[in-house]
C-alpha cells in the first residue's frame, strides 16, 4: 500500500505544491477499494503497462505500435533512453501476453456465456415460468448478465439491477 499523506508541514511552496499534486494524482478522488478495483479492471482491459513510457529495448513505447519499436537505431549505435532506463519495472513489454483477459474470459465462460445459460424452471407452475422467461427476454437480462460476468471476473465484484415497467 502506498502512503499518500502530505507528511510534515514545510515552508517551501514548491515542495508543498508537488506533494499536493502527487496526492491528488494518486488519489484521483477514489476510495482505496475503488482504486484496487480500477487496477484490477486495468489488467482485464490490457492497460496494466500503459503508464510505462519505454519498451524493453529502451525506446519510446508508442501507444499504437506494440510489436516493434517506433525508432530504429542503426547497428553500432545505442539509444540514450536505453542507457538511462535500466530498471525493468519502468519498461513496457513489446509483445504483451494479455493473460488476465484470456483467463477471466475462459473461467467466467464456464459459468454462462452466449451458448451456455442456466435454465429457469418452476415445478408445477408453467404460467409463472413462462412469465419469467418473457421478462428475461424483454429486459435483455442475459446481455446485462454477460456484462456483469465480465466486470465481476475482471474486478472481483459486480452489481446487477433489474427494472420493469
Amino acid at each position: 500500500m502506498v502512503d499518500l499523506t502530505l507528511g510534515q508541514p514545510t515552508t517551501s511552496a514548491s515542495a508543498l505544491q508537488s506533494r499536493e499534486y502527487l496526492y491528488e494524482l494518486g488519489n484521483q478522488g477514489l476510495s482505496p477499494r475503488a482504486r484496487v478495483l480500477q487496477r484490477h479492471e486495468d489488467f482485464y482491459s490490457c492497460r496494466e503497462y500503459s503508464h510505462h513510457q519505454y519498451d524493453w529495448g529502451g525506446f519510446s513505447a508508442d501507444q499504437l505500435e506494440t510489436i516493434s519499436p517506433d525508432v530504429i537505431v542503426q547497428e553500432g549505435w545505442t539509444s540514450l533512453a536505453a542507457q538511462e532506463i535500466d530498471n525493468v519495472r519502468m519498461k513496457r513489454p513489446t509483445a504483451p501476453i494479455r493473460l488476465a483477459r484470456t483467463t477471466t474470459e475462459r473461467f467466467t465462460g464456464l459459468l454462462f456465456g452466449r451458448l451456455r445459460k442456466p435454465e429457469i424452471s418452476i415445478e408445477g407452475d408453467e404460467q409463472s415460468e413462462d412469465f419469467l422467461r418473457t421478462v428475461l427476454r424483454a429486459s435483455k437480462f442475459w446481455v446485462a448478465m454477460h456484462k456483469a460476468r465480465t466486470f465481476g471476473g475482471s474486478m472481483g465484484s459486480a452489481l446487477v439491477t433489474v427494472g420493469l415497467e
